[in-house]
C-alpha cells in the first residue's frame, strides 16, 4: 500500500508539471551520469517482460500469495493489528 501511495504522489506531481513519468524520473530521480545505464537496464527488463509468459494455476497463485504474506512487514500492513 505504501508504494501505491508513493507512486500516486509521483504521478500527481508529474501531471501537475505537464511532464511524462519518464521525463520526470530522468530529470529528478536519477543522477545524469547514471541515466544511460538505467535506460539500458529498463529496456532489458521490458524486453524480458514482453517475452515472459506466466501461466499459473489458481493453486500456484495462492501458494505465492501465502509466501508474500509471510514476508510482509506487519507494521506496514493496514490490515494488521500492529
Amino acid at each position: 500500500m505504501v508504494f501505491q501511495i508513493a507512486l500516486a504522489s509521483i504521478l500527481h506531481v508529474v501531471a501537475k508539471r505537464g511532464m511524462t513519468i519518464d521525463s520526470y524520473v530522468s530529470a529528478n530521480l536519477i543522477p545524469q551520469e547514471k541515466l544511460p545505464l538505467v535506460i539500458e537496464a529498463v529496456k532489458g527488463i521490458r524486453h524480458l517482460v514482453k517475452r515472459f509468459k506466466f501461466k499459473a494455476t489458481a493453486e500456484q497463485v495462492s501458494a505465492l500469495e501465502d509466501k508474500v504474506e509471510k514476508c510482509r512487514n506487519q507494521e506496514n500492513n493496514i490490515d494488521s493489528e500492529l
